[in-house]
């Protein structure tokens, strides 16, 4: 199986790029390319070649930046944390009814595992 390649961009708080750094050292099936902290994250992540952006939000709205990464590269997932790194957004282009239903039902089940 292909690991997942992912980096850690435009974290706002040292504790939350921390956070997002363990998850992915944890997860054998993913690769940390790199830590972008700023300016043009999205020409930066078409150069690494990732599928996943791992970053944070200020408020419940979406960056720009979420949006112009799902605009200029479709096949690249964006995670995200929320505020105080308590909740999670996942934003991903081009998904069909199967996917919206696996989502919902893996949130409802509480099918999201806690790291421990």
């Amino acid at each position: 199986m292909k690991k997942i390649r992912g980096v850690i961009a435009g974290v706002s708080h040292i504790i939350l790029s921390d956070i997002l750094r363990r998850v992915a050292e944890q997860n054998l099936n993913m690769e940390l390319i790199n830590n972008i902290d700023d300016g043009d994250i999205t020409s930066q992540v078409k150069r690494l070649d990732v599928d996943v952006v791992m970053t944070s939000f200020d408020s419940t709205e979406l960056p720009k930046v979420c949006n112009d990464l799902l605009e200029e590269m479709p096949d690249v997932a964006v995670v995200g944390l929320v505020k105080d790194g308590r909740r999670l957004c996942i934003c991903v282009d081009d998904v069909g009814p199967r996917e919206i239903i696996d989502l919902i039902e893996m949130a409802v089940r509480g099918q999201f595992k806690r790291l421990e």
